[in-house]
């Protein structure tokens, strides 16, 4: 059951097109990226639309997003397991229902056991269980909906744009409080 002040989340396997846009790119690990981007967008770098408008209409957008996300430790993997933690998380009977991360861990926990899937950290299915446990994390937010996975979405619009990645994706709504 759900506590008052609890975050709650709907889990959900969305479209690439239907995932809003991050709120600019760059920061923590990815200074440089932040630091080209703010050099080409100007001013309106952390806008959502002005990403989704570059995204579709300025390659030079692209060609910088494509150049330093390709140096992240996450891309070489990513459409792998975002296809295949998709396809499972289709079995959870917490999608698409409101929960709190806890319940939707628990029954990853259980969709794992039950098909032999390797939960240790580093184990050969480490990146699955944690896209699956954690996947991309966005709110209603209009000024920054990302929680978690701004840089990984865009990674995977590239990707679905030159038809190497997936076009469903696993995702985390966090519901507004």
């Amino acid at each position: 059951m759900c506590d008052y002040g609890t975050t709650l989340y709907r889990y959900e396997i969305r479209h690439v097109d239907d995932v809003p846009w991050p709120h600019g790119l760059g920061g923590g690990n990815h200074p440089e990226l932040q630091d080209a981007m703010r050099a080409h967008l100007g001013d309106r770098w952390g806008v959502p639309a002005t990403n989704e408008w570059a995204f579709h209409h300025d390659p030079e957008y692209r060609r910088i997003a494509q150049f330093y996300l390709a140096q992240a430790d996450f891309t070489a993997d990513l459409t792998t397991v975002v296809s295949q933690a998709t396809s499972l998380a289709a079995n959870l009977p917490l999608l698409n229902r409101v929960s709190e991360r806890e319940e939707w861990q628990a029954g990853v926990a259980a969709l794992c056991e039950a098909n032999e899937i390797d939960t240790r950290w580093g184990g050969r299915d480490f990146q699955l269980v944690r896209y699956l446990r954690e996947p991309l994390d966005f709110s209603s937010s209009n000024e920054a909906p990302f929680n978690n996975g701004r840089h990984r979405i865009t990674w995977l619009r590239l990707r679905h744009l030159d038809c190497s990645g997936p076009s469903q994706l696993l995702v985390a709504y966090m519901l507004p409080s």
